[in-house]
């Protein structure tokens, strides 16, 4: 699979071979969602927590008598049909909703989504992602003449200091390394930019 290569000034220079095996796989549907929920449930920090009735701080004594009053019988303000009081069913901090994803799966899933971008022309190659200064305005220029357009996404193995400043207040604009790029970050962005490193280091690490 022949890929768009970029200089650094985000412009067409031609083109870079990508392993078919990473860049040109058929379409998974029920690997992608796996791996993408999967990853959702991995980073929720499962700490949510609510009350019982037990564990909110409320009377004991009954709101009011029980018989004279033309009113349903009530007891403790804490009963879970009114207001302030305790959760029926409550949240508790859990792992359970961890999911298990094995290293094959993450990688088919991962290169199952790259083929995808590749084969609608959304994924290039860029020589090198760097900047002469920290300037914002004429990264945002650079990236407005790239045509983007909605949202551009680079990634790279450790970013270059000036681009990073300069391009990471541009609106619709966003940065990830590659240790810690989700299947997510794939699929919500309109264009994705690879770093000639970010490249090569896919190739070595997820074709085994």
């Amino acid at each position: 699979m022949e890929l768009v290569l970029l200089d650094r000034e985000l412009k067409r220079t031609g083109t870079v071979n990508g392993s078919d095996a990473l860049f040109d796989r058929p379409w998974n549907k029920a690997l992608v969602h796996r791996i993408a929920t999967a990853q959702a449930a991995n980073g929720r920090a499962g700490t949510r927590k609510q009350k019982t009735r037990a564990e909110v701080k409320h009377t004991t004594k009954r709101l009011y008598r029980q018989k004279g009053t033309g009113r349903a019988r009530a007891g403790m303000s804490s009963s879970p049909t009114r207001r302030g009081g305790g959760r029926a069913f409550p949240a508790h901090p859990r792992d359970s909703q961890r999911k298990e994803l094995n290293r094959k799966e993450y990688r088919a899933g991962m290169a199952t989504l790259l083929s995808q971008l590749a084969r609608e022309e959304r994924l290039f190659v860029a020589e090198e992602l760097a900047a002469a200064e920290v300037k914002t305005k004429p990264c945002a220029r650079m990236i407005d003449a790239f045509g983007a357009p909605k949202r551009l996404l680079f990634v790279d193995t450790d970013f270059e200091s000036n681009f990073a400043l300069s391009a990471r207040n541009i609106k619709q604009v966003s940065l990830q390394p590659l240790a810690r790029l989700l299947s997510t970050d794939l699929m919500r962005n309109s264009r994705v930019v690879l770093s000639r490193r970010a490249f090569d280091a896919i190739g070595k690490a997820w074709a085994s």
